[in-house]
């Protein structure tokens, strides 16, 4: 760990709440909430803006440089339109570079240095469906060969015209994966890309290894054990792998989960000291001394993580009582009328899941599942729901036809079709469970409720129809 650049980030961290855009919040960035927010820069002496080009559907593509070092750097964000993190974390990063305050001796540490370029947005047509891919339904990081896309082209073309030393590749990856084969999340994933099957270690892929174990020792220090090191199998139509075999030193940086963080707001944060971090030992250069050889010890990135997991639950419907482990993840539900992303609770898994593990994993020893129940208000009266909840009902018919396919209640409601109420698997997940025949935990949409407890609900309902 560099004593120095743990220290700076200390200091910036201690001040981040001054630098974040706030504005710009929740995983759902859109394109002219970006153009808004970039128009703040327009008086700048720091930052220069200039649109490169245009996406498929015409929107612009913009290019943003600061800095007037030898050293160039390049980041480009939000290829995949669904993926705002690093999106984020760069107009949190712009603002802290544009800031005039105590930190002002790190800033020039990095601006006399370094010139970065930074295209925000690469896929706005995307990013306005929270789409992964363009309006051609293209995979801009698949396109990097063929180039049919004309974000794809947008991109090979500006690299070509800056000829940047360094590259960032800024992405965001599912919850489910975990940093090795444990509970704990990959909040930071980060990759050297390759260039042949082989695994052919370049100079540049040296010292991209060097620059990512660097910035994985500061990190360290804020979120231990929870980097890892991203699936570094060639791929021929990707971007990164590309750019390495076209010497430039590529870094891949995938932003995951964190406990109870469903926006993602905790790890922009991570994010952000992770560009800032990258940017401090371009400057200075001191990543070269880091060993190589620590690369393959950093824990592989594993989709073996669920948000809930449910141990020794007693399925009681058969004349032979067992236990089986129940597995919950929670898939994107979007609401395009009104702009959010919620969440579909799944259940994914049944059975022996000791190979798996949980943000959450509730011993439920001695509780036995209770399918639930449907209760129709016909009359559209003001219900209870922790009083329906304790009764063992998931589901309330009424008969006003509602806009939104979601509900804030720790319900879910139907007009017409009453909605499965047995367990399977990729079936929403939503039973009860009891002990001794009294109900003590609800599970609706996927979100685990104490209904020993006052309730406090947190989440979302799904409306059915």
């Amino acid at each position: 760990m560099n004593k120095i650049h743990k220290d700076i980030l200390d200091s910036i961290l201690y001040s981040y709440n001054s630098y974040k855009a706030k504005e710009i919040s929740g995983r759902w960035i859109r394109y002219n909430q970006l153009k808004q927010y970039l128009g703040n820069f327009k008086n700048s002496n720091q930052i220069e803006i200039r649109k490169i080009g245009e996406s498929f559907e015409g929107r612009d593509i913009d290019l943003i440089k600061i800095g007037k070092g030898k050293i160039k750097v390049f980041f480009w964000s939000q290829m995949h339109g669904d993926e705002s993190t690093s999106t984020r974390a760069i107009m949190d990063l712009l603002n802290f570079l544009n800031a005039e305050d105590e930190n002002e001796h790190i800033r020039d540490e990095i601006l006399s240095n370094v010139t970065l370029f930074i295209i925000p947005m690469l896929n706005p047509d995307g990013a306005e469906k929270f789409n992964r891919r363009n309006s051609q339904l293209i995979d801009i990081n698949r396109d990097a060969v063929t180039q049919k896309s004309p974000e794809a082209k947008i991109l090979y073309q500006t690299k070509l015209e800056i000829e940047p030393n360094f590259g960032f590749n800024l992405h965001d990856q599912s919850s489910g994966y975990s940093a090795g084969r444990n509970y704990k999340s990959s909040t930071i994933s980060l990759l050297a890309p390759s260039v042949n099957y082989k695994g052919t270690i370049t100079p540049e892929i040296e010292t991209a290894i060097k620059l990512i174990i660097s910035i994985k020792n500061d990190l360290d220090e804020f979120i231990p054990g929870h980097i890892a090191r991203y699936d570094d199998e060639f791929e021929p139509r990707a971007f990164g792998d590309n750019f390495s075999k076209e010497k430039m030193c590529t870094i891949l940086i995938e932003a995951g989960g964190w406990h109870k963080d469903p926006q993602r707001e905790y790890v922009r944060k991570i994010y952000f000291t992770t560009l800032i971090k990258a940017l401090l030992v371009i400057a200075d250069q001191s990543y070269s001394n880091e060993d190589p050889a620590a690369y393959k010890e950093l824990p592989e990135n594993k989709e073996n993580l669920f948000e809930l997991i449910l141990r020794n639950v007693t399925i009681n419907n058969s004349q032979n009582p067992y236990t089986i482990d129940i597995a919950i993840k929670h898939d994107d539900l979007i609401d395009l009328d009104h702009q959010q992303v919620l969440t579909k609770g799944i259940v994914a898994d049944i059975g022996d899941l000791s190979t798996f593990y949980g943000y959450e994993e509730p011993d439920m020893n001695g509780y036995q599942l209770i399918l639930p129940k449907h209760f129709e208000n016909s009359d559209n009266k003001k219900i209870d729901i922790e009083e329906l909840l304790h009764r063992g009902i998931a589901f309330v018919k009424h008969n006003s036809q509602n806009d939104k396919s979601w509900t804030n209640d720790a319900m879910n409601y139907y007009v017409n079709t009453k909605p499965d109420n047995n367990l399977a698997i990729d079936s929403y997940a939503n039973f009860f469970l009891a002990k001794k025949d009294k109900i003590e935990f609800a599970v609706i949409n996927g979100f685990l409720i104490d209904l020993t407890q006052k309730l406090e609900f947190k989440g979302n309902g799904i409306n059915f129809d």
